[in-house]
């Protein structure tokens, strides 16, 4: 494994932790690290083209901006932020997008990889998304 990839799996973990004890809830954070596990140990990808790499983006957006108007994350008040829950589907997006990385590579060279600056970008807004809740 390399050492970037191994960096990438660490920051994951770390944000996934940072969800966990904000929120209280572990089943997501636990399957997000789980699977960037699995992903960085895997070292094979799957190859897509700009286009089918749109359809992925736009279906992992659409699925989070629908779970945060269905069922939004359940805060004490005592808690709560302004647009708290929003901020809360925001990082879960990008901790998926980044564990995506792992297991799909674009054909767009240096884009988005472990290897590459995405998921450490990503891991800094999704902090920023988690220190929403008081």
């Amino acid at each position: 494994m390399k050492a970037r990839r191994l960096l990438a799996l660490v920051l994951i973990w770390l944000q996934a932790a940072a969800l966990a004890l904000q929120t209280g809830t572990w089943v997501f954070p636990s399957c997000a690290a789980v699977a960037a596990a699995i992903g960085a140990l895997r070292g094979r990808q799957v190859l897509l083209s700009p286009r089918q790499a749109f359809y992925l983006a736009a279906g992992l957006a659409a699925t989070f901006i629908v779970k945060y108007l269905i069922a939004p994350h359940e805060l004490p008040w005592e808690k709560m932020f302004i647009r708290t829950q929003l901020a809360l589907a925001v990082g879960q997006a990008l901790i998926v997008v980044e564990v995506l990385q792992f297991f799909v590579g674009w054909q767009r060279a240096g884009w988005a990889s472990p290897d590459g600056v995405l998921v450490p970008g990503l891991g800094v807004v999704a902090m920023i998304c988690f220190a929403a809740v008081r």
